[in-house]
């Protein structure tokens, strides 16, 4: 006998874990921020290199520590009492070394640098979230079943992709304004 879908969703109620990863998520959606193409087209200017290729060297230059560092993710929530642990400080991380780049600016080539070096510290502890919100959400279906006896990684990760959605949709429609 099959589960009508209303029942599938409401058992996410048992889930608290899961429904505070996807609001953690969603409000990522809602920071204001400009595309990075109209940025690096129209904000940051360094003569001869043009916007697209500053943008590659940003994502790039951000973005390589970030990968080495999930292989790390495991021991560093041991380390620091748990993957929750890693939520929380990779967004007071993040919070704070964001600030200090803003603070540094992008106007010369050192700002510049110091900047994307920045982001790329920012970027290291968001990766070992990516793998903490896997973690966490596995361990939560997990508890879901030992309280109800259901298995609910079908609606768990249906609303994770409908949470992805929201997220984009909000990201775009501020970005547009």
């Amino acid at each position: 006998k099959g589960e009508s879908v209303l029942q599938s969703l409401l058992v996410l109620r048992h889930n608290p874990t899961l429904l505070l990863i996807s609001l953690a998520r969603f409000s990522q959606g809602l920071s204001p921020k400009v595309q990075n193409a109209y940025f690096f087209e129209n904000c940051v200017n360094f003569g001869s290199v043009n916007g697209q290729t500053l943008e590659v060297i940003y994502g790039a230059a951000s973005g390589v520590l970030g990968t080495p560092v999930m292989f790390f993710a495991t021991s560093v929530a041991k380390k620091i009492g748990g993957m929750k642990k890693i939520l929380v400080l990779s967004q007071v991380f993040a919070a704070v070394l964001r600030i200090a780049a803003f603070f540094v600016g992008f106007d010369t080539i050192p700002k510049f640098i110091i900047m994307t070096a920045l982001m790329a510290v920012v970027n290291l502890p968001g990766q070992m979230m990516d793998i903490a919100h896997r973690s966490l959400t596995a361990d939560s279906i997990d508890e879901v079943e030992l309280k109800t006896g259901l298995r609910t990684e079908g609606v768990s990760f249906s609303m994770q992709n409908f949470t992805t959605k929201m997220t984009s949709g909000a990201s775009t429609l501020i970005e547009g304004f």
